[in-house]
């Protein structure tokens, strides 16, 4: 079986509610905007979402006008609003001690 080797690793560390999830520090990106933001690895996510905070950053002032569509996850079906932009991995964040 063909493997990938991955040059990052992630910590884990607690977020949005789960004890222990693998974390990296992104920077989301739109036009001339930009925000960093932790990011909650999902290796089976098809998306990435993120706050409206962030998006008022990106210059999005109503998320609402983003394209609305809804996606099917673990814990049932959630509906939020597409826009454009593009997101990199700044590394791995390092855990807290």
């Amino acid at each position: 079986m063909p493997t990938i080797d991955y040059p990052l690793t992630a910590a884990y560390q607690p977020a949005a509610g789960v004890p222990l999830v693998p974390v990296l520090l992104v920077e989301l990106i739109r036009g001339g905007q930009s925000a960093r933001a932790v990011g909650v690895v999902d290796s089976g996510a098809t998306i990435t979402v993120f706050n409206p905070e962030h998006a008022e950053i990106l210059g999005i002032e109503d998320v609402r006008e983003g394209q609305p569509e809804r996606v099917s996850t673990q814990g049932g079906p959630v509906d939020y609003y597409a826009a454009a932009g593009r997101m990199t991995d700044m590394g791995a964040v390092r855990p807290k001690l």
